[in-house]
Order: structure tokens, then sequence, then C-alpha cells
């Protein structure tokens, strides 16, 4: 989604809202991942002049995503709601007039012309709002390591052996032992 920006830069303070959707995402992968984006995402916020030729965008996204459970590779949906707040900079501003970038400078984005395209700033936030593991439920049980089994379907029929392989000799040692 693009918004032209010429009008806000008229006075310090001036706003533009915007709600839409970004249905040219949905069905898309995110970058290079088995995560997919499910429905059009939903994007609304304001855009605002905050001096200095710089811009504050405020937006909420809602979307849906679709990847694997961590745990037993069944497709789970997850729906995302966040907020995220970048600054902007017009691209010939951003030389001119800083020269070392302080720690919040450097997050600082830029654009040329009179339109800002906000679809790299919400990709890159709905990548950074993804869980770090995808579970269909939270107690999944997930595959027996074994055979493979979801193990939410029932159990397997593989002889469970819990040893740990550190203690794998003391194991040996009480086979011998059974033995006698």
């Amino acid at each position: 989604m693009k918004i032209n920006v010429s009008k806000i830069f008229k006075e310090t303070g001036a706003k533009e809202d915007f709600s839409f959707e970004m249905p040219n995402m949905s069905a898309e992968r995110l970058s290079g991942s088995e995560i997919t984006i499910a429905d059009p995402v939903k994007v609304s916020g304001t855009l605002m002049d905050i001096g200095n030729q710089m811009l504050e965008l405020n937006a909420r996204v809602q979307a849906k995503v679709i990847s694997a459970c961590s745990r037993c590779l069944d497709e789970v949906a997850v729906k995302l709601d966040f907020q995220f707040t970048e600054k902007y900079r017009r691209e010939n501003d951003a030389t001119d007039n800083w020269n070392e970038p302080e720690d919040d400078e450097a997050a600082i984005l830029t654009y040329s012309g009179d339109v800002i395209d906000l679809d790299p700033a919400v990709r890159d936030n709905i990548l950074l709002n993804l869980p770090m593991q995808f579970f269909c439920r939270p107690d999944c049980p997930g595959l027996c390591p074994t055979c493979g089994r979801n193990l939410k379907e029932g159990p397997c029929r593989c002889k469970s052996v819990d040893v740990d392989p550190r203690l794998a000799v003391l194991a040996q040692l009480k086979i011998k032992k059974d033995e006698l």
C-alpha cells in the first residue's frame, strides 16, 4: 500500500489516517519459510509529521498465518493482532541533516518522492511478531521418535526405553545383573 505524504508535510503535527487490506500478501510465503499468510492482511493507523522532515507511522496489523505444528507437523492457523511504530525520513534529507546516526536514528526508514510504500514495514513486522514455535494445542504430544506416529491419534506400539544416553553404560550393567 502506498500513501502520498505531500499534504502531510504542510504543517507539523498534520496527520493522515488510513485503513486498508493487503490482498497481495495472502497466500504468500514469508521469507522462504513454511509460513503462509492465509487471508488478506488488515492494516490501519496514522501517518503523522513529527517535525524535522520526519514522519511517524503508527499501525495496527491483523493477519492470519498458517504453519506446521512444531511437535506433530499438523497444519496450524494463528491469528496475529499487533501494533508497531516506524519513523520515516526522505532519502535526501537523511544524508543532509545527520552525520552519525544515534541508536534510535539507525532504525529510521527512508523513502523517495512523495510516496511511502508500507508493504515492506508491514511484512517485516509480521515476521517480528510471529511466535517462535507453532502448536496445534498446548499439550500436543508430538510424534513418536522411533516410528514417527502422531501420538494425538493414540499410542504407538514401540517399546518405550527412556534411557539417557549418558547413563546407557549403567543400563547395560543392570541387564547383566538381571541375566545372572
